[in-house]
């Protein structure tokens, strides 16, 4: 039991590992923009005020807001229809220029700008500062600008280690609290359409800590989280004379099959930022294992069989 690092507790079989994910290269330029249904572009064609009825005030060039259709077109002056889905920015102007060239013959400067994006909505749920629907755009590409720039970062009582991402009926695993302590690349993850984040809250759960200590029961945990030191802290300690502290259990994962851990109170002490999760289960033990399993199965009733460990260092993220 060394190092704890971030491998995930395969508690639930339907859970996807997100290392294949399409990420941003964070060290570059993001990629060029697609545009798609509902986005709305303003576009100006320099020198056509001839074959534009409308002009803007300020430039005196013909301009238009067009909002791009489902079927992945616009409509522009004196021109049947113009594919743009799929297309960046650039590309969209400079097939307007050859299609009015095309038309008449002359040659204008086309210039534009997209000025909404509406075409690849993501859903941020959950223990979020600003939970809703965001939209992909130029500033939001990746799953760390979702979380950081539009949805206002995680509140305080977000669980930001068991964070999901649901794409396409799958479901991802985040641990976003590794991301953010530079551990893990997930904040790079590149945002699609349909995309949906979710972030559990701390304060919604509650945890449990049974056999040698003062005060056996389930306890809250706080918004602020809480460690498994602490844990056995709420619980006033274990009882002197009779705690074994070198054979401390912890149960964590679904009831079909349950990962035990064994730890002692010397792993706990040089481990201090081991995060208690909603569901845990403590038991400071008195004597064996067997034991352990038999109150403990009195106390808290789960399925068999449950999977025994003692790396929990090595599998704990």
């Amino acid at each position: 039991m060394n190092a704890l690092v971030h491998e995930p507790v395969p508690a639930d079989p339907g859970i996807e590992d997100p290392a294949a994910l399409e990420k941003v290269n964070p060290q570059g330029p993001y990629p060029a923009y697609r545009i798609g249904p509902l986005d709305e572009l303003t576009i100006t064609v320099w020198g056509a005020r001839d074959i534009w009825s409308e002009v803007t005030d300020q430039s005196q060039q013909p301009t238009r807001a067009v909002t791009v259709q489902a079927d992945g077109t616009i409509v522009l002056p004196l021109l049947k229809s113009v594919s743009v889905a799929g297309l960046t920015l650039n590309e969209v102007l400079t097939r307007i220029a050859k299609a009015y060239q095309k038309f008449d013959g002359s040659s204008f400067q086309v210039n534009g700008q997209i000025t909404k994006y509406q075409s690849k909505p993501v859903l941020l749920d959950g223990a979020i500062n600003k939970p809703g629907t965001i939209y992909v755009s130029a500033a939001v590409r990746t799953l760390g600008d979702a979380v950081t720039n539009s949805g206002g970062g995680l509140r305080e009582a977000a669980d930001p280690s068991r964070g999901v991402l649901i794409r396409g009926g799958k479901r991802y695993r985040i641990n976003y609290l590794g991301a953010q302590q530079g551990t893990n690349d997930q904040h790079d993850i590149a945002l699609q359409s349909g995309d949906r984040i979710y972030f559990p809250s701390r304060a919604d759960g509650q945890f449990y800590i049974f056999g040698q200590v003062t005060q056996q029961g389930a306890y809250p945990i706080p918004p602020k989280g809480m460690t498994l030191l602490e844990g056995v802290g709420v619980a006033k300690g274990p009882l002197q004379f009779w705690s074994d502290m070198e054979s401390i259990f912890l149960v964590r994962g679904g009831d079909n099959q349950p990962k035990i851990y064994q730890l002692t109170l010397a792993d706990m002490m040089t481990h201090r930022d081991v995060a208690i999760r909603p569901g845990d289960r403590i038991f400071v033990s008195a004597t064996a294992l067997a034991d352990w399993y038999r109150t403990f199965t009195q106390l808290v009733p789960i399925f068999l069989p449950p999977v025994y460990t003692n790396s929990l260092y090595q599998t704990l993220w």
